[in-house]
């Protein structure tokens, strides 16, 4: 699939063909056992989890043509045996990759060893839900992770030299002086990959229904990507999604292949430009797509 693609390239001076290189998905396991009240998965998945053989895997992986893989599980390392297993098998049978993988921040502390076994079979990057960088904000997304374990987790897969994609989450309810402090947390963890999200009640759990009297918008579940809000904002809209495109802009520019000045091609650089700027046009103007009352 080549619209998936990463920008994590973090090694100092190196010079990469192209950074969009075409990437395979692979689904290892279907649902979580966690319950974050923002994710939707454990409600999809009828609260089970689904795991694949390790030898199924493995073989999948072995017949792809491409270079990267992206495991696109619901959350990659739950079964930390079963990861250890499938990573020995990879290195076992000389299957050479690069991978791509979601984590929990408490999985890597309290699996270091795991991490280093993964990136001697080819891990280079780690999506890691850090949500926030305030023990209240964690709690309330029912997370199970606390902000010293965000902090080691991040040490360790730096440690490890694995390229980190930090998702990070604001509310409804922000200020200003909330999206001050994620852009204290973007400076802090940086060099990294940056995602956004705002959060919404997942449509079809408890949640959803304790706020469905909020909604600002008729449809919501039209509105439901993350980046849309279905809740009524502290801040008027046009101020909320300004600070919120300002942290999109931050993170795209602490990028590790811009901080460690990555040799790329120039086509490659207009066309992160300029998607980035239509990305950031869209989040600007998101606003507009709500009854002007909210504006």
């Amino acid at each position: 699939m080549s619209k998936y693609y990463c920008i994590c390239y973090g090694q100092p001076g190196k010079r990469v063909e192209t950074l969009f290189p075409k990437i395979a998905c692979v689904r290892t396991s279907v649902g979580c056992p966690n319950r974050c009240s923002f994710c939707v998965v454990h409600f999809l998945a009828n609260g089970r989890y689904h795991q694949r053989e390790v030898e199924d895997v493995v073989d999948e992986i072995a017949s792809l043509p491409q270079e990267y893989i992206y495991f696109v599980d619901d959350e990659t390392f739950i079964n930390t045996k079963r990861l250890t297993r499938m990573a020995e098998m990879l290195i076992e049978r000389g299957v050479k990759k690069k991978y791509i993988s979601w984590a929990r921040s408490d999985t890597v502390c309290k699996h270091p060893e795991l991490f280093k076994l993964w990136k001697q079979a080819g891990l280079e990057f780690v999506y890691v839900g850090f949500e926030s960088l305030e023990e209240d904000n964690l709690n309330a997304y029912n997370k199970n992770a606390t902000v010293s374990q965000n902090r080691e987790a991040r040490e360790i897969l730096r440690k490890l030299d694995l390229n980190i994609h930090a998702a990070l989450m604001v509310n409804p309810d922000f200020e200003k002086k909330d999206f001050l402090t994620v852009q204290r947390a973007i400076k802090e963890m940086a060099p990294a990959e940056f995602a956004f999200t705002v959060y919404s009640p997942p449509p079809g759990t408890q949640e959803f229904g304790e706020n469905r009297g909020r909604f600002i918008c008729n449809d919501p579940c039209l509105y439901y990507d993350c980046l849309h809000t279905i809740l009524p904002t502290r801040l008027p809209l046009k101020e909320f999604y300004r600070y919120f495109t300002i942290l999109y802009a931050m993170g795209a520019s602490r990028i590790p292949a811009k901080a460690n000045k990555v040799k790329l091609p120039l086509r490659d650089h207009f066309k992160f430009a300029l998607g980035g700027m239509k990305f950031g046009w869209q989040m600007y103007h998101m606003y507009r797509e709500y009854d002007k009352k909210y504006w």
